[in-house]
Parts: structure tokens; sequence; C-alpha cells
């Protein structure tokens, strides 16, 4: 797959993710600190561009996240494990 095809790709999976986390409304507080964190990095690395870059972070930030939502929403939590599994099988 070709860097811009790949980099489409993630950008898809990321503007899902964020669709996602914006329409979700957890109880605790301490979750929708996290979400909300999540959500605003997400669309930083959204308009920045050059998702390349940025891949190495997105990638620590998703790994982060996944435990914090596993269990409150395992939808998020479904979306950031196949983000971190596109970022794997480019190297990252």
């Amino acid at each position: 797959m070709e860097k811009s095809m790949k980099d489409q790709k993630i950008r898809e999976a990321l503007e899902e993710l964020h669709l996602e986390l914006l329409t979700w409304a957890p109880h605790e507080k301490l979750q929708q600190e996290k979400r909300d964190a999540l959500a605003a990095y997400i669309r930083d690395v959204l308009d920045r561009g050059n998702l390349e870059q940025q891949n190495i972070l997105l990638s620590d930030a998703l790994n982060e996240s996944v435990v914090a939502f596993e269990e409150a929403h395992p939808k998020v939590a479904q979306l950031i494990g196949s983000l971190k599994s596109m970022l794997s099988s480019i190297g990252l």
C-alpha cells in the first residue's frame, strides 16, 4: 500500500474515532476528561496533516487511551485497536 493510501486510511479511522468520541457521554468525570483530551489530540493531528511524522506520538496516545475506555465504551476501544493495528502494519 502506498504512503498516501496509508495516510488516507489512517485519516479515515481517526475521523471515525473522533466522531465516536464526540458522541459518547461518559458518566464519570475522569472518563470525560480523558475523552475530551483524546478527541482534542486527534483533532489536532488531523488539522496538522502529515500523519507520518505524528504516527509515533499518536500510537503512544492510543496505547494510553485504549485501557481507559475498554470497559466504558467498547466501540471506542475497538476503533483504537484498529488504529493501533494500522500503525503497527506500517512499522510504527
